[in-house]
């Protein structure tokens, strides 16, 4: 039987093409997370207006949205729980709301078609099945939905009452999104900020209650009260006023909401999606 040899050269190139994808799967593990988020950064500045959504446009330019959220799942849950504290809470808001508009433009144009959808505005969120809790998305190496994302880890995990106006859920009385990702670096003007915009929104965040010495303010804070209940000894509504009036100058709502009497109303809550197409401005 004759013998086969089979040169060196030969053999490294086959073992290198063997250990090609561990090599670059290694990289890519490597490779740092640019908390920036310029990817995101880019889709937001070109397709949000006035903090409404194109969709129509970003289904059409989805390649950056895209690219944006597989690195939200190629990065190590490992290494994300490795920084800092406003570098994870940037992540889990831009990643949130990422993937909320990525479940928008999947489905868009949204039309009626669910026995839940039938209590909401036939272009709403909640016409897509499962969007909040069904639906898993790809983020730090794990299935997560976006309910997971807000209630198991964002909400007990940092104890910021001010992520409630960071979480955007695609509804037209939800705070505006802004413009620009979350970034480490600026978190908390951009939350102090975001806040402030939200107390200042007469239509869907915070007004006069009719007629009365009392409030009216956003529906999210009758949901997530108890998230305000700690800067009140424990009581949501008091915790509520005591939020607002730390982020309100109006002269007119201030006594009101330093008062701890203060009755407090809320404002119904409009989930037509927060489309430039449909409030065109």
């Amino acid at each position: 039987m004759r013998r086969i040899q089979i040169r060196p050269s030969l053999l490294l190139l086959a073992a290198l093409l063997l250990a090609a994808p561990l090599l670059t799967a290694t990289a890519r593990a490597a490779s740092p997370f640019d908390h920036q988020h310029p990817l995101l950064g880019e889709v937001l500045k070109r397709h949000i207006r006035d903090g409404l959504v194109d969709y129509a446009a970003l289904q059409r330019e989805r390649g950056a949205l895209d690219r944006y959220t597989a690195q939200l799942g190629a990065v190590e849950r490992q290494a994300v729980d490795g920084w800092s504290r406003e570098q994870r809470l940037a992540f889990w808001i831009n990643a949130y709301n990422a993937l909320t508009l990525r479940t928008i433009i999947d489905h868009y144009p949204i039309r009626r078609g669910s026995l839940v959808g039938i209590a909401f505005p036939a272009n709403s969120i909640w016409q897509i099945p499962g969007a909040f809790k069904e639906a898993r998305h790809r983020v730090a190496r794990q299935r997560l939905s976006l309910d997971d994302i807000e209630h198991r880890i964002i909400r007990p995990s940092f104890g910021e009452p001010r992520i409630h106006v960071a979480l955007v859920c695609a509804a037209r009385s939800c705070p505006v999104l802004r413009a620009e990702p979350y970034v480490a670096t600026r978190l908390d003007a951009q939350l102090t900020e975001q806040t402030r915009r939200f107390a200042a929104d007469r239509n869907h965040g915070l007004r006069a209650a009719e007629g009365a010495r009392g409030v009216a303010v956003s529906s999210i804070f009758k949901w997530f009260g108890e998230d305000f209940a700690p800067l009140a000894a424990g009581n949501e509504r008091r915790g509520v006023l005591a939020f607002l009036a730390s982020h309100t100058d109006d002269p007119a709502l201030l006594p009101r909401l330093r008062d701890p009497a203060t009755p407090v109303d809320y404002i119904d809550y409009d989930w037509t999606l927060n489309d430039t197409a449909v409030f065109a401005r």
